[in-house]
């Protein structure tokens, strides 16, 4: 069976993500995650792509790896996505109550492993949000006017995060 050779969808409104078929980013981040891990030597999943086949991987940021180092959640193209350290079971995290571009980022495991904080913007700025590993609708933390970004579990459950308001950054702390 032959793929096509454009898998991507892309829309001529720039807020609307590019479509990318969960096989294809199974596929792309499989070869990278079986030889990768925690404390793994640091090695380029766009460059080893051409010499071992795969797809190349070039818009993932903000890998988190779960307690357990069995999972790994990463922002694909402004969305939160979460699948197994082999790349397989590559699904969206997060599920919205409305069809609304949403822009998804820093994705972080809580340390029971149960639960995801990550950072979202609607188009008023990022918040901060948590949600079941196993997916669904989200939970909003945060409500400051600015953004929120970069949370951090705290020994004590709490969630440390930079914020901006005014253009300063600060760091604040809200329970999860």
């Amino acid at each position: 069976q032959r793929t096509s050779s454009r898998p991507c969808r892309r829309s001529s409104d720039p807020l609307t993500p590019i479509v990318i078929p969960p096989r294809l980013v199974a596929l792309a981040l499989a070869v990278a995650l079986v030889t990768a891990g925690p404390g793994s030597q640091v090695r380029s999943v766009s460059q080893d792509a051409p010499r071992s086949g795969a797809a190349r991987v070039t818009a993932a940021r903000d890998p988190a790896w779960a307690p357990s180092g069995q999972h790994i959640a990463l922002t694909i193209l402004d969305q939160v996505w979460i699948m197994t350290r082999d790349g397989l079971g590559a699904r969206p995290l997060v599920e919205w109550p409305d069809a609304r571009p949403i822009v998804e980022r820093d994705p972080v495991f809580a340390p029971d492993g149960r639960q995801i904080a990550f950072a979202a913007d609607a188009g008023e700025g990022f918040d901060l949000f948590v949600v079941s590993t196993s997916g669904g609708a989200p939970r909003r933390l945060t409500f400051l006017p600015g953004d929120e970004r970069w949370p951090s579990w705290a020994a004590d459950g709490h969630l440390v995060f930079a914020a901006r308001v005014e253009g300063q950054w600060d760091l604040h702390r809200v329970p999860s």
